[in-house]
């Protein structure tokens, strides 16, 4: 909640001109109550204000900066809303651009038809008909028997608020039978999500990039931080057996990304000694579509940045890392 009401502020303080930008290096030692007094502070008058948004913010900054918790729950639930509306905005507009781009695609096209089977894998998995869109057993399907799956689920569409589950579940008798209409409109908004989702997680990691703002490896919560984040890559690239490793636990974190940085160099050169190989080939492979080599690509992406002392690289990955455990939570994949 703190969060999104710092985030409403901050939106009317740009509005208001009290700053430049989100990205702001003030505001990220400033707490949600200390923006509030700043922008109730600054006299700006709320109903001269044409985005709603940005006009209830500072309607209730006032309230806000005094510690009213209806005020900030009420600030919270507008810019929930608005979030929503815009989101759903930019998800119609990507839709309008995937139609485009889709027009005339068959399922008779084997890398069409591949696409469709991911977007419609994708809300089996949302629908917990089956548990990864990596199983084994889903990845024999075809586009086809996939929908007919989802289609013999008996799922309601009016009763579902995910929008790309629901137009997946309208669709898949049409799709089951091999409608090629059906399967581009699933395509569709399956992309459209997956562009929503990369945006949010983007402007998530900036956030919490912002937060770690003048964190550095003396501060033992930001090193153990970044040290879990380097660890998939760490057990990816063979360097240690797992988190209980005695090698491992007696790392720093920076030695671990010198350590990662060499392997990662190695590896990208086609050098890899044959112990590393296996599981090399382990990210490149079964993993490649899962969570955990999402983290490991990050990782080797930053090791040499961060070997060489560049914290902002080490900010980076620590944010990444704690936005990808927050998509997990929640099973946010694609």
């Amino acid at each position: 909640v703190s969060s999104a009401v710092k985030q409403a502020l901050v939106k009317a303080m740009v509005s208001a001109g009290l700053i430049r930008s989100a990205a702001d290096p003030k505001l990220s030692a400033m707490s949600a109550q200390q923006a509030a007094q700043a922008l109730s502070a600054s006299g700006v008058d709320a109903k001269k204000v044409a985005d709603p948004a940005v006009s209830k913010a500072i309607e209730l900054a006032k309230r806000v900066a005094s510690g009213s918790h209806d005020a900030v729950r009420e600030l919270a639930a507008e810019g929930e809303v608005q979030r929503q509306q815009e989101a759903h905005a930019r998800v119609q507009a990507h839709m309008q651009e995937q139609r485009k781009a889709l027009a005339g695609k068959s399922l008779s096209d084997a890398t069409f038809n591949a696409q469709a089977k991911r977007a419609v894998l994708a809300a089996l998995a949302k629908a917990g008909l089956i548990k990864r869109v990596t199983d084994p057993s889903a990845q024999k399907l075809t586009a086809e028997q996939a929908a007919a799956k989802l289609d013999a689920a008996g799922l309601d569409a009016k009763q579902i608020d995910d929008p790309e589950l629901r137009a997946a579940v309208e669709v898949a008798a049409k799709l089951a039978k091999g409608d090629s209409d059906a399967a581009r409109e699933v395509v569709a908004q399956h992309m459209a999500a997956k562009q929503e989702q990369e945006r949010r997680k983007q402007h998530d990691v900036k956030q919490v990039e912002a937060s770690l703002a003048g964190k550095d490896l003396s501060d033992a919560a930001f090193a153990g931080a970044l040290k879990r984040a380097v660890l998939p890559a760490m057990i990816a690239a063979g360097l240690i057996k797992g988190p209980s490793d005695p090698k491992w636990k007696a790392m720093k974190a920076e030695d671990a990304a010198k350590q990662l940085a060499a392997s990662a160099l190695s590896v990208s050169m086609g050098q890899k000694s044959s112990s590393s190989s296996s599981s090399a080939a382990a990210v490149s492979g079964d993993a490649s579509s899962g969570v955990m080599a999402v983290a490991v690509k990050h990782a080797l992406a930053l090791a040499k940045q961060i070997s060489q002392g560049e914290l902002g690289a080490a900010r980076k990955l620590v944010a990444e890392a704690e936005v990808q455990q927050k998509q997990q939570q929640y099973h946010i994949f694609f």
